[in-house]
């Protein structure tokens, strides 16, 4: 099958979830580095070095810029396509592949850091694709899948049962 780029619509992620998550992340590790390193200092009876200290700050921030960046990329780059007999998006390696509905063999959801994936395996592969469940439009997405799938069809109740 291939895709039909007339017909097909793309939907992109809402990034303000995943930089909540990036900014909870954050936080805990500017508060967590900057102590390990005092107790490590402690422990070693080199405590107080402020340039160890600074650092582990430093370190947690760089972190924080380059995951955001990530999300960043990861937002604007990988989109979910969806046409009248198929999916097209990427699977768990970022690489994209095309599922028509039929070949939706079982659904499974995932949770990583507060964020929410559907992973749609297919008969034929190992590999799933992974459809995030926090679209820019995930009403319109989900109506989509609705029309195109049918409603009994198990993508439509799964988005139905999860997707917000």
């Amino acid at each position: 099958m291939e895709r039909v780029s007339g017909s097909e619509i793309s939907f992109t992620s809402d990034m303000t979830r995943a930089y909540v998550v990036l900014a909870k992340l954050g936080v805990a590790g500017i508060v967590l580095m900057p102590l390990a390193a005092a107790i490590g200092q402690y422990r070693t009876d080199r405590f107080p070095v402020y340039s160890d200290i600074g650092a582990a700050v430093l370190i947690v921030v760089g972190l924080i810029v380059f995951g955001a960046i990530l999300f960043f990329v990861g937002g604007k780059f990988y989109k979910v396509y969806i046409g009248p007999s198929y999916v097209y998006c990427y699977t768990t390696t970022l690489t994209y592949k095309l599922v028509t509905w039929p070949e939706m063999q079982d659904i499974v959801l995932m949770k990583y850091y507060g964020l929410h994936y559907l992973y749609v395996y297919q008969s034929d592969s190992k590999n799933p694709i992974t459809i995030p469940l926090w679209l820019r439009d995930m009403s319109k997405f989900r109506d989509l899948v609705r029309i195109n799938a049918g409603a009994d069809h198990s993508l439509t109740i799964y988005l139905e049962n999860y997707a917000t």
